[in-house]
């Protein structure tokens, strides 16, 4: 051998020595690069959503989110995020899955079941073949019409999701008889992001009560309307927080009952209006049915948010709000539907002295910081991820080099120590034919061993995605073909891409 090529090959083994070939390592989480695949975004009505990808960003994660439509309520984002809209050209769901591609995306998330999940996120999931999480709410579960279209079992049942988060057993008990794999329901709650300052007794009587929310069915405000009109010539102050749909039907009904009591105050436009409203009120009433359509709320994110500010919530035994609302103990619950005894309960509330609403309200503050906030959601999502080892080793693949020609038990044995690495072996790559393989994509193998020997098996296939650790060229004898093997263009541009 003469001595430029030996000088050449002690260059190339050197950086083989230095230089690994660095596969994602999902050990540490901030690696992957991360798809929320939404309806519209941003909007007012979903702060949960913004408010994970807001902890996302602050905790340095890499994360993009890809939308379809304007949102309905648009708000403008307090910090930075990139935000991507795939309906620009004529195929959504092709362009959709050149952007995962181009970005090279990892886990997908999606909030809402139908429509995006159903329509985009579970099939683009599979034909990429990226694992992705999904989050059911309300809307897109219990909805008749939805119910029957949202192909949440077959979401449920792909071997690309790895869980559905629901918001409560009521859920978690709606999904399985639709049938869900129960492995795959996660019980959380939404994101929320509120202040939790330090309560005091109240010193005067309560008398501001309030309602915040969309102006849907669903929300039942006409009923809270009408249980001002009950309590009209009592001294209490009635206010609506909101917009929506039945903005003017509303207004009609609070104009045709003429009342002075109650009036529509407008939508709160961020968190901190929210705070400066629950500050200067003593109720706040969620009168949540189940509309005929079957839409109903899951948990309103704004129960929560009074249950911190220390504001009384009176609400109804819809839904999971049960397994939140402890009648009498952290708030106060009526029937659905039933002015009445909403009104009744405004009463009751009244009646009571400071010190047994301080208590009820301080129960309520200790119960939310346990059940639900930004942190408690997104470490759900994390801890969920190391622990099913999706986000570490997702859908890879990996291999194992075999030996079918050769007697040399070394090999074997480097092969044996090999495995000891891997969570599991998808294939046996024979060594004589590893320039062969082309099986799939990015398979996983651990390149400790002889080189060589079978020049023409070198570099290995572009199909593995290899560690190169512990390898070894034999260019020890006068083998003029592997040395030349080993300095072709093909090896040496494998090997420096190899280096990063």
């Amino acid at each position: 051998m003469t001595n430029i090529n030996r000088n050449s090959i002690n260059k190339i083994i050197k950086k083989i020595k230095k230089s690994f070939k660095k596969s994602k390592s999902f050990d540490d989480l901030h690696k992957i690069n991360i798809a929320y695949v939404l309806k519209g975004f941003p909007t007012l009505s979903q702060t949960f959503v913004l408010n994970e990808l807001k902890w996302l960003v602050k905790n340095n994660y890499n994360v993009t989110v890809f939308c379809y439509i304007d949102p309905m309520e648009p708000i403008e984002l307090d910090f930075d995020l990139e935000v991507v809209r795939f309906d620009k050209k004529d195929n959504p769901m092709e362009n959709l899955e050149n952007l995962l591609k181009e970005y090279k995306i990892d886990l997908i998330h999606t909030h809402f079941v139908y429509p995006p999940c159903t329509e985009y996120t579970l099939d683009v999931a599979e034909k990429l073949e990226i694992p992705f999480t999904v989050f059911a709410h309300a809307v897109d579960i219990f909805k008749k019409d939805v119910d029957k279209i949202n192909r949440v079992k077959e979401i449920g049942n792909s071997k690309y999701c790895k869980a559905i988060f629901t918001l409560s057993q009521y859920h978690k008990n709606y999904l399985l008889k639709r049938g869900v794999p129960e492995g795959k329901i996660v019980i959380t709650k939404q994101a929320t992001d509120y202040k939790i300052n330090e309560l005091k007794p109240r010193t005067g009587r309560i008398r501001k009560i309030i309602s915040i929310s969309r102006f849907v069915d669903k929300k039942g405000i006409d009923i809270f309307i009408d249980a001002a009109k009950i309590l009209e010539d009592e001294d209490f102050e009635f206010e609506i927080y909101g917009s929506g749909a039945l903005e003017k039907d509303l207004q009609n009904q609070i104009d045709e009952l003429n009342l002075k009591n109650i009036e529509i105050k407008g939508r709160l436009d961020g968190p901190k209006e929210v705070e400066k409203v629950f500050n200067k009120s003593d109720v706040l009433v969620s009168p949540c049915r189940i509309s005929e359509n079957g839409d109903r709320d899951g948990i309103p994110t704004v129960i929560f948010e009074s249950m911190a500010y220390g504001v009384t919530v009176l609400t109804t035994n819809v839904s999971a709000i049960p397994e939140v609302i402890n009648d009498g103990k952290n708030g106060f619950i009526v029937p659905p539907d039933n002015p009445e005894a909403l009104s009744d309960k405004i009463r009751y509330i009244s009646n009571l002295n400071n010190e047994e609403i301080f208590k009820i309200n301080k129960q309520a503050q200790k119960d939310v910081i346990n059940t639900s906030s930004v942190e408690k959601t997104m470490n759900t999502l994390l801890k969920l991820g190391k622990k099913n080892k999706y986000i570490k080793v997702f859908e890879m693949k990996y291999a194992l080099m075999s030996y079918n020609y050769t007697t040399n038990l070394g090999n074997e044995v480097q092969s044996i120590a090999a495995r000891r690495f891997l969570p599991k072996i998808d294939y046996y790559i024979d060594h004589e034919k590893i320039h062969l393989f082309n099986k799939e994509k990015d398979v996983k193998m651990i390149m400790n061993g002889w080189y060589l020997d079978s020049p023409e098996a070198w570099p290995p296939s572009d199909y593995i995605d290899p560690l190169l650790v512990s390898m070894h060229f034999n260019t020890s004898t006068n083998n003029k073909k592997r040395v030349e093997s080993l300095l072709t263009d093909e090896s040496l541009n494998y090997l420096q891409v190899m280096n990063l």
